[in-house]
Protein backbone atom coordinates (compact mmCIF):
# COMPACT_ATOMS: atom_id res chain seq x y z
CA UNK A 1 0.00 0.00 0.00
CA UNK A 2 2.78 2.96 0.64
CA UNK A 3 4.71 1.78 -2.50
CA UNK A 4 0.78 2.29 -4.30
CA UNK A 5 0.63 5.86 -2.58
CA UNK A 6 4.28 6.85 -4.14
CA UNK A 7 2.91 5.86 -7.49
CA UNK A 8 0.35 8.64 -7.01
CA UNK A 9 2.34 11.09 -6.44
CA UNK A 10 3.02 14.07 -8.77
CA UNK A 11 6.29 14.14 -10.02
CA UNK A 12 8.77 16.96 -7.92
CA UNK A 13 9.18 18.56 -11.17
CA UNK A 14 5.27 20.13 -11.14
CA UNK A 15 5.00 22.46 -8.29
CA UNK A 16 1.36 23.30 -7.07
CA UNK A 17 1.78 26.68 -7.71
CA UNK A 18 2.04 24.92 -12.06
CA UNK A 19 -0.64 22.92 -11.54
CA UNK A 20 -3.17 25.74 -10.46
CA UNK A 21 -2.18 27.75 -13.23
CA UNK A 22 -3.04 24.80 -15.74
CA UNK A 23 -6.35 24.02 -14.53
CA UNK A 24 -8.07 27.39 -13.33
CA UNK A 25 -8.55 28.57 -16.50
CA UNK A 26 -10.38 25.42 -17.64
CA UNK A 27 -12.45 25.82 -14.05
CA UNK A 28 -12.95 28.86 -15.00
CA UNK A 29 -14.16 27.89 -18.33
CA UNK A 30 -16.45 25.08 -17.09
CA UNK A 31 -18.16 27.25 -14.62
CA UNK A 32 -18.81 30.03 -17.38
CA UNK A 33 -20.33 27.25 -19.53
CA UNK A 34 -22.31 25.73 -16.84
CA UNK A 35 -24.58 28.80 -16.15
CA UNK A 36 -27.31 31.13 -18.40
CA UNK A 37 -25.20 32.51 -21.12
CA UNK A 38 -26.61 35.73 -23.58
CA UNK A 39 -28.26 34.70 -26.66
CA UNK A 40 -28.29 36.96 -30.15
CA UNK A 41 -29.91 40.15 -29.29
CA UNK A 42 -29.94 42.98 -26.84
CA UNK A 43 -28.26 45.95 -25.99
CA UNK A 44 -27.90 48.57 -23.23
CA UNK A 45 -26.94 52.37 -22.52
CA UNK A 46 -25.99 53.49 -19.58
CA UNK A 47 -24.29 56.83 -18.04
CA UNK A 48 -20.52 56.88 -17.28
CA UNK A 49 -18.34 59.20 -14.02
CA UNK A 50 -15.32 58.28 -13.09
CA UNK A 51 -11.49 59.63 -12.54
CA UNK A 52 -8.87 59.63 -14.65
CA UNK A 53 -5.07 60.96 -14.79
CA UNK A 54 -4.31 62.88 -17.58
CA UNK A 55 -0.38 62.42 -18.32
CA UNK A 56 1.25 64.82 -20.70
CA UNK A 57 5.02 65.52 -19.56
CA UNK A 58 5.76 67.56 -22.90
CA UNK A 59 3.02 69.90 -22.21
CA UNK A 60 3.92 69.79 -18.75
CA UNK A 61 7.66 70.51 -18.74
CA UNK A 62 6.86 73.33 -21.24
CA UNK A 63 4.09 74.86 -19.02
CA UNK A 64 7.11 75.02 -16.05
CA UNK A 65 9.11 77.11 -18.53
CA UNK A 66 10.46 80.61 -17.06
CA UNK A 67 8.03 82.54 -19.89
CA UNK A 68 5.03 80.55 -19.36
CA UNK A 69 4.00 79.56 -15.73
CA UNK A 70 7.12 79.34 -14.08
CA UNK A 71 8.95 76.36 -12.32
CA UNK A 72 6.41 76.76 -9.44
CA UNK A 73 3.35 75.22 -11.49
CA UNK A 74 2.44 71.93 -10.08
CA UNK A 75 1.18 69.86 -12.79
CA UNK A 76 -1.62 67.71 -10.77
CA UNK A 77 -2.97 65.07 -13.23
CA UNK A 78 -6.16 64.71 -11.36
CA UNK A 79 -9.63 64.80 -13.74
CA UNK A 80 -13.07 63.43 -14.00
CA UNK A 81 -14.48 61.67 -16.85
CA UNK A 82 -17.96 62.23 -17.40
CA UNK A 83 -20.11 60.91 -20.50
CA UNK A 84 -22.31 58.35 -21.76
CA UNK A 85 -22.13 55.01 -23.54
CA UNK A 86 -24.79 52.90 -25.75
CA UNK A 87 -23.97 49.40 -27.67
CA UNK A 88 -26.13 46.12 -28.96
CA UNK A 89 -24.71 42.38 -28.38
CA UNK A 90 -24.52 40.13 -30.55
CA UNK A 91 -23.76 36.82 -29.16
CA UNK A 92 -20.49 37.75 -27.75
CA UNK A 93 -19.51 40.75 -29.38
CA UNK A 94 -20.21 44.19 -28.40
CA UNK A 95 -20.54 46.95 -31.49
CA UNK A 96 -21.25 50.86 -30.17
CA UNK A 97 -20.08 53.75 -29.17
CA UNK A 98 -20.00 57.05 -26.76
CA UNK A 99 -19.05 60.11 -26.20
CA UNK A 100 -17.62 61.99 -23.10
CA UNK A 101 -15.63 65.11 -21.40
CA UNK A 102 -12.64 65.10 -19.70
CA UNK A 103 -12.40 67.73 -16.76
CA UNK A 104 -9.05 68.54 -15.14
CA UNK A 105 -7.99 70.45 -12.00
CA UNK A 106 -6.88 74.20 -12.19
CA UNK A 107 -3.12 73.90 -11.10
CA UNK A 108 -1.48 77.52 -10.22
CA UNK A 109 1.91 79.23 -10.28
CA UNK A 110 3.45 82.60 -9.02
CA UNK A 111 1.76 83.92 -12.75
CA UNK A 112 -1.11 82.10 -13.58
CA UNK A 113 -2.92 78.99 -13.25
CA UNK A 114 -3.81 76.15 -16.44
CA UNK A 115 -6.96 74.00 -16.61
CA UNK A 116 -6.83 71.10 -18.88
CA UNK A 117 -9.30 69.11 -20.33
CA UNK A 118 -11.36 67.83 -23.45
CA UNK A 119 -14.07 65.98 -25.21
CA UNK A 120 -14.29 63.38 -27.53
CA UNK A 121 -16.19 60.58 -29.01
CA UNK A 122 -15.67 56.96 -30.35
CA UNK A 123 -16.88 53.62 -31.79
CA UNK A 124 -16.44 50.76 -29.45
CA UNK A 125 -16.01 47.04 -30.26
CA UNK A 126 -15.36 44.18 -27.93
CA UNK A 127 -16.07 40.64 -26.73
CA UNK A 128 -17.96 39.22 -23.64
CA UNK A 129 -15.39 36.50 -22.38
CA UNK A 130 -16.97 35.42 -19.35
CA UNK A 131 -20.73 35.30 -18.15
CA UNK A 132 -21.81 33.87 -14.90
CA UNK A 133 -25.52 34.38 -14.68
CA UNK A 134 -26.43 38.17 -15.92
CA UNK A 135 -22.90 39.06 -14.70
CA UNK A 136 -20.35 39.24 -17.79
CA UNK A 137 -17.25 40.79 -18.73
CA UNK A 138 -15.89 42.30 -21.66
CA UNK A 139 -12.44 43.32 -23.71
CA UNK A 140 -13.11 46.37 -25.55
CA UNK A 141 -10.90 48.73 -28.04
CA UNK A 142 -12.85 52.36 -28.98
CA UNK A 143 -11.49 54.57 -31.80
CA UNK A 144 -12.36 57.62 -32.22
CA UNK A 145 -11.13 61.50 -31.90
CA UNK A 146 -10.33 63.59 -28.88
CA UNK A 147 -10.17 67.89 -29.19
CA UNK A 148 -7.64 68.75 -25.87
CA UNK A 149 -8.19 71.78 -24.39
CA UNK A 150 -5.66 74.29 -22.15
CA UNK A 151 -6.96 76.94 -20.90
CA UNK A 152 -3.97 79.87 -19.32
CA UNK A 153 -5.17 82.78 -17.14
CA UNK A 154 -2.36 85.02 -16.07
CA UNK A 155 -3.22 86.34 -12.51
CA UNK A 156 0.29 88.09 -12.12
CA UNK A 157 0.81 92.02 -12.11
CA UNK A 158 4.38 91.36 -13.48
CA UNK A 159 4.58 88.87 -16.36
CA UNK A 160 2.93 87.89 -19.35
CA UNK A 161 2.13 84.44 -20.00
CA UNK A 162 3.96 83.32 -23.63
CA UNK A 163 2.67 80.22 -24.18
CA UNK A 164 1.58 81.69 -27.51
CA UNK A 165 5.00 83.87 -28.53
CA UNK A 166 2.82 85.49 -31.15
CA UNK A 167 0.25 86.63 -28.49
CA UNK A 168 1.11 86.22 -25.08
CA UNK A 169 -1.25 86.07 -22.31
CA UNK A 170 -1.27 89.81 -20.17
CA UNK A 171 -2.62 90.43 -16.58
CA UNK A 172 -5.70 89.66 -15.82
CA UNK A 173 -6.72 87.88 -19.50
CA UNK A 174 -7.39 84.24 -20.37
CA UNK A 175 -6.89 82.31 -23.45
CA UNK A 176 -7.18 78.41 -24.80
CA UNK A 177 -5.42 76.43 -27.03
CA UNK A 178 -6.37 72.96 -28.38
CA UNK A 179 -5.10 70.32 -30.72
CA UNK A 180 -7.03 67.67 -32.18
CA UNK A 181 -5.75 63.92 -31.61
CA UNK A 182 -6.76 60.25 -32.51
CA UNK A 183 -7.95 58.49 -29.77
CA UNK A 184 -7.37 54.60 -29.00
CA UNK A 185 -8.70 53.19 -25.84
CA UNK A 186 -8.23 49.32 -25.31
CA UNK A 187 -10.62 48.85 -21.82
CA UNK A 188 -12.11 45.99 -19.56
CA UNK A 189 -15.56 46.08 -18.46
CA UNK A 190 -17.54 44.30 -15.73
CA UNK A 191 -21.75 44.72 -15.74
CA UNK A 192 -24.00 43.50 -13.84
CA UNK A 193 -28.22 43.32 -14.16
CA UNK A 194 -29.97 44.04 -10.58
CA UNK A 195 -33.22 45.29 -10.00
CA UNK A 196 -34.73 43.63 -13.03
CA UNK A 197 -37.44 40.79 -14.37
CA UNK A 198 -36.46 37.71 -16.74
CA UNK A 199 -39.48 36.46 -18.83
CA UNK A 200 -39.36 33.69 -21.56
CA UNK A 201 -37.45 36.20 -24.03
CA UNK A 202 -34.42 36.92 -21.81
CA UNK A 203 -33.52 39.33 -18.85
CA UNK A 204 -33.86 43.26 -18.31
CA UNK A 205 -33.15 45.93 -16.11
CA UNK A 206 -31.33 48.34 -14.05
CA UNK A 207 -27.67 47.97 -15.63
CA UNK A 208 -24.20 48.74 -13.13
CA UNK A 209 -21.07 48.03 -13.67
CA UNK A 210 -17.28 48.86 -13.70
CA UNK A 211 -15.38 50.08 -16.56
CA UNK A 212 -11.07 50.39 -16.63
CA UNK A 213 -8.83 51.61 -19.36
CA UNK A 214 -6.35 53.44 -20.71
CA UNK A 215 -7.06 56.43 -23.71
CA UNK A 216 -4.21 57.02 -26.10
CA UNK A 217 -4.34 60.36 -27.55
CA UNK A 218 -1.72 61.06 -30.44
CA UNK A 219 -1.82 64.27 -31.91
CA UNK A 220 -3.20 64.91 -35.35
CA UNK A 221 -2.93 67.92 -35.58
CA UNK A 222 -0.53 71.46 -33.58
CA UNK A 223 -1.90 73.77 -31.40
CA UNK A 224 -4.64 76.35 -32.11
CA UNK A 225 -6.18 79.39 -30.93
CA UNK A 226 -8.47 82.08 -31.64
CA UNK A 227 -5.21 84.58 -32.10
CA UNK A 228 -4.20 82.13 -34.91
CA UNK A 229 -0.64 80.89 -35.41
CA UNK A 230 0.62 79.18 -32.06
CA UNK A 231 4.39 79.46 -32.03
CA UNK A 232 6.87 78.39 -29.33
CA UNK A 233 5.31 74.86 -27.58
CA UNK A 234 6.69 71.72 -28.93
CA UNK A 235 4.22 69.52 -30.81
CA UNK A 236 1.56 67.79 -28.16
CA UNK A 237 2.71 64.39 -29.16
CA UNK A 238 1.22 61.62 -26.93
CA UNK A 239 -1.45 62.34 -24.19
CA UNK A 240 -1.92 59.25 -22.14
CA UNK A 241 -4.96 59.26 -19.97
CA UNK A 242 -5.69 55.94 -17.62
CA UNK A 243 -9.25 55.80 -15.74
CA UNK A 244 -11.36 53.75 -13.38
CA UNK A 245 -15.40 54.60 -14.08
CA UNK A 246 -18.62 53.41 -12.55
CA UNK A 247 -21.64 52.70 -15.46
CA UNK A 248 -25.11 53.21 -14.72
CA UNK A 249 -27.82 52.75 -17.16
CA UNK A 250 -30.26 49.73 -17.98
CA UNK A 251 -30.36 46.95 -21.25
CA UNK A 252 -32.13 44.02 -21.77
CA UNK A 253 -30.48 40.36 -23.38
CA UNK A 254 -31.70 37.42 -24.44
CA UNK A 255 -30.33 33.99 -23.15
CA UNK A 256 -30.09 30.37 -23.68
CA UNK A 257 -29.59 27.57 -21.07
Amino acid sequence: MAADARELKLPKTISMKKLLFLVFPFLLGQAALGQEVFLTGGGAGHFVIGPSIIIQPRISDYLKEPQVLGASYNAAAAALQIGGEGYAMIDGWIIGGGGFALSGLANSSGNGKAIIGGAGGYFKSGYRFWTKETNFFTGNIAIGSFLYNLSLENSSTENGIAFNKNAPVFTGQKSTYNFNAMLFDPSISFKGLVLGSKNENGYGGFLLGVDAGCMFNVAVSGWKSSYGTVEGPPSPGFVAVPYLRLTLGGGGFGYRK
